[in-house]
Formats: structure tokens, C-alpha cells, sequence
């Protein structure tokens, strides 16, 4: 063999090992920010998993405690036995500083690793931020045009076994109901439904706003009776609205409530706290719980999935731009496993 052909081979030979670490190093970059552990467990479990991604995260996940606390000294573990869903309107219409709020989004998110994320007020370059900079969750849109609703599932615990949309006929925004029937760590079937409901004054929308919850209660009741259901979002909510469509239905519980009403908790859109939104000086500085979480549960006696915990989130400023990630605080919500 001459010396041109001897060199080539080994020039081949260095891409090929030289995008084979690439790919190792990319799959320990995931399941690290996945799992939030470090490369050590990331080639353990990846090479007992044949460097399946999906399967070496599971597998994980389903670890004794004694293995898994050598990682977070148990914390993890703990996390793992709850099931966490964040909901959040994240104001994509404010186009102010939008990218850099889009991103504190995204750390709450990364920080707080919840199985579930209902997201609305979602504009195409917000999404792409999102699914670029959030690789571990999978993404199901409410559509793609103008302003929507998204919903982010962990891969590692949640498969996804279908999706509806279902639009409102009586919307002018182009509001709709999304819903993914999912199952959670191959054990508990749950299907997750968000939605961001008319918006406007109580003259111009209160009547659509009702008409969209009594649709929304209706659907978690025709769910599977051996499923749990969660729904909510910001649902531009006014209690005499609620009280006019005969409140919550029983069998359907306000996740604030079910969790002690923390008054810490109560305001959603609190003005007095979040100074996103200019008011004239004459103006008083409003306060609402527009975002809700509404939950059923399952016919299933033999499943544990109690809920736990109710607290805000995003309710940090951002120094670099002086403002917070949205004017509205996230909600997140734990349930026991």
C-alpha cells in the first residue's frame, strides 16, 4: 500500500473514533441533565443499557435508594417517588426582553425537573428556545400558529400514548383544549389537559370563558375512569363565573384547595408583587388567580397518587433585564406515588 493510501485510511480512521466520542460524550451530556447526576453513573448505566438513552434513564430511575443517594445523598431518590406537573403562562406576546425571560423560563424548568409542564401564551421563537435548550422533554403543541399552548412530558417518565385538540366553537382568540393521555413510569395512567380560555373583560368574554370550563370539567369526566386527570392552565379565571356554571362539579377538586389553600399561593397574576405591567399612578394594581389546577382521581383503589404540594414559582427577577420571567407566577403541584 503506498503512502497516500496509508494516510487516508488513518485520517478515516480518526473521524470514525472521533465521532464515536462525540456521540458517547453527547448521550453522557443527557442523561447527566436528565438525571442530574455525573459521568461516572452516566458510563455506568449507559454501558449496562448498551448505550440505549431511554433505557439506561429508566433503569436509573428505578434504582435502590442506597445506589441512587450516592449520587444526591438520597434527594433524588425521594424526588423520584413524586409526581411533579408546573404550569405557567409565560407571556409570549410581551415582547420585552423576551428571549432572556424565555430562558429563565427555561432554568425554572431545569431546576425544578417536574414530569410535566403545561405552558401557555407559547410563540414559535419561545418554542424553539425551549425544545432546543430543553432536550430531555418532549413537546406537544395546541398548534403553531400565533400564540399556543404546549405541553412538555420527561421522557425518562411519562409515555405519551396519544393527543387530542380540541378547539372551542365559540372561541375569538382561537382557544382550544389540548389533552395527552400518558402513562407514568409504565404504572399509573394519567391523562394531562391544558388550555388558556378566552381573555377579556367580564362584559366582552365572561360568558365564552364559562362556556370553555363547562367543556373542560365535561372532558375530564369522560376520561377513563381508571385514569387520573389533571387540567388547568390560565384560564383567566373569575370566581363569579365559577359560581354561575354551579362551581367545581364533585368528583373534581381545585388542586389549591386540596393542598390547605396556602395563602402564599393564592394570587397567580398579583400585581402588587410583579411589576412586568405599567398601571397609570391613578390605578390600583390588581390581583388574581387566573391560573387553576383542577384534578380527578382514579377508580383504581390499588394506585397511590395523592396530591402533596401547592407553591409558586418564578418569582425571581431576572437582574440582567430587571424584570420577572412572566407576569404570571407558575404553579407547581406534587402528588405521592
Amino acid at each position: 500500500m503506498n503512502n497516500s493510501s496509508q494516510t487516508g485510511r488513518e485520517r478515516s480512521d480518526d473521524n470514525h473514533n472521533w465521532n464515536n466520542d462525540n456521540q458517547i460524550a453527547a448521550l453522557y451530556e443527557e442523561f447527566i441533565s436528565v438525571t442530574n447526576t455525573n459521568v461516572d453513573i452516566a458510563k455506568k448505566m449507559l454501558q449496562k443499557n448498551q448505550w440505549n438513552l431511554q433505557q439506561a434513564i429508566g433503569a436509573y430511575f428505578d434504582t435502590p435508594n442506597n445506589e441512587q443517594a450516592s449520587a444526591s445523598n438520597g434527594e433524588l431518590f425521594e424526588e423520584s417517588r413524586k409526581f411533579k406537573l408546573l404550569s405557567w403562562n409565560i407571556d409570549g406576546l410581551d415582547t420585552d426582553a423576551l428571549e432572556v425571560r424565555t430562558r429563565g423560563v427555561i432554568d425554572v424548568i431545569k431546576k425544578e425537573r417536574p414530569d410535566a409542564v403545561f405552558l401557555q401564551e407559547v410563540i414559535p421563537s419561545s418554542l424553539s428556545q425551549i425544545q432546543i435548550h430543553l432536550p430531555e422533554y418532549e413537546a406537544h403543541l395546541g398548534n403553531v400558529q400565533n400564540y399556543f399552548v404546549v405541553i412538555l412530558t420527561r421522557k425518562a417518565t411519562l409515555t405519551v400514548q396519544s393527543l387530542n385538540l380540541i378547539p372551542y366553537p365559540g372561541t375569538q382568540m382561537g382557544r382550544n383544549l389540548l389533552i395527552i393521555h400518558t402513562r407514568y413510569r409504565n404504572t399509573v395512567n394519567i391523562d394531562l389537559m391544558t388550555s388558556h380560555h378566552e381573555s377579556g373583560t367580564e362584559e366582552s368574554s365572561s360568558h365564552e370563558r364559562m362556556e370553555q370550563l363547562k367543556l373542560c370539567f365535561k372532558k375530564m369526566f369522560d376520561a377513563p375512569s381508571d385514569h387520573f386527570v389533571i387540567f388547568g392552565g390560565d384560564l383567566n379565571m373569575r370566581q363569579k363565573e365559577l359560581y354561575k356554571i354551579g362551581n367545581v362539579p364533585a368528583g373534581i377538586y381545585d388542586l389549591w384547595f386540596a393542598n390547605g389553600k396556602p395563602t402564599d399561593c393564592e394570587y397567580t397574576w398579583d400585581m402588587q408583587l410583579n411589576t412586568n405591567k405599567t398601571f397609570s399612578m391613578s390605578s390600583s394594581r390588581p390581583r388574581a388567580r387566573f391560573d387553576r389546577l383542577y384534578f380527578r382521581s382514579s377508580s383504581d383503589n390499588s394506585i397511590k397518587f395523592q396530591p402533596v404540594g401547592f407553591e409558586l414559582k418564578g418569582l425571581d427577577i431576572i437582574p440582567s433585564v430587571q424584570r420577572f420571567c412572566s407576569d404570571h407566577w407558575a404553579i407547581q403541584v406534587s402528588f405521592s406515588v
